[in-house]
């Protein structure tokens, strides 16, 4: 199970104000992440489809460490497809040694924003990124890691697909959790009956932000 991880910026965790003002952001990017966790890295399944592993190439080549991380036994392959089958990975996941997802994050941007986005680093596949020397010349104890937020922007560049977008129904599920806190807002600032509510969108995504910030506060 993947854990989503939560950044406060310094400014926001020393003021209760700013803090409260991005409860709602939070809310919302946080239940979309652990949302993704499932819909992307478990299930494979993309808002925007993804092209197919190459079966057709020159080669395909991974460093040594992160083919030992992912559990297979050689690091040259006749292509990116057969590699991927090997290492047992689900397509659409992007999800081969775990490490990207390791990093799934959610922080305030500002002080009324919030962002989903990958932190941290982790192995990387690119033979380049064998333990080879230091800037001073010395040899490295251990591979070089890549930047999680690097390695997302490479799977887009290279395959045309941000695997943290939200669904149609995912942003509507958002719109009809905004709806809620308004809903609740005007019950208690204004004494209003509840009513009734008919949220639209994904109904899991949800729950899932309610569960977060009922709205009630």
């Amino acid at each position: 199970m993947i854990e989503v991880k939560v950044r406060l910026s310094k400014k926001v965790q020393a003021d209760p104000a700013l803090l409260q003002r991005v409860q709602r952001p939070l809310a919302l990017a946080q239940g979309l992440a652990n949302h993704l966790a499932v819909r992307v890295a478990e299930q494979g399944r993309l808002a925007t489809p993804a092209k197919e592993y190459k079966a057709k190439s020159r080669g395909y080549v991974v460093s040594k460490a992160y083919a030992q991380s992912v559990g297979v036994a050689k690091t040259s392959w006749r292509s990116s497809a057969a590699f991927h089958a090997a290492a047992g990975t689900k397509f659409g996941s992007f999800r081969v040694s775990g490490g990207l997802w390791r990093g799934l994050r959610v922080r305030n941007y500002g002080t009324s924003e919030a962002v989903v986005d990958f932190g941290g680093s982790s192995l990387g596949s690119n033979p380049a990124t064998e333990r080879g020397k230091t800037k001073g010349g010395k040899e490295r104890s251990r591979p070089v890691r890549v930047r999680n937020d690097t390695k997302g922007g490479t799977v887009f560049r290279q395959s045309k697909v941000n695997v943290v977008q939200p669904t149609d129904a995912e942003q509507s599920a958002m719109v009809a959790a905004v709806a809620r806190w308004t809903q609740n807002a005007m019950v208690r600032v204004l004494g209003a009956e509840p009513g009734l509510f008919w949220p639209d969108g994904d109904k899991q995504l949800l729950q899932r932000i309610l569960q977060i910030h009922d709205g009630s506060r």
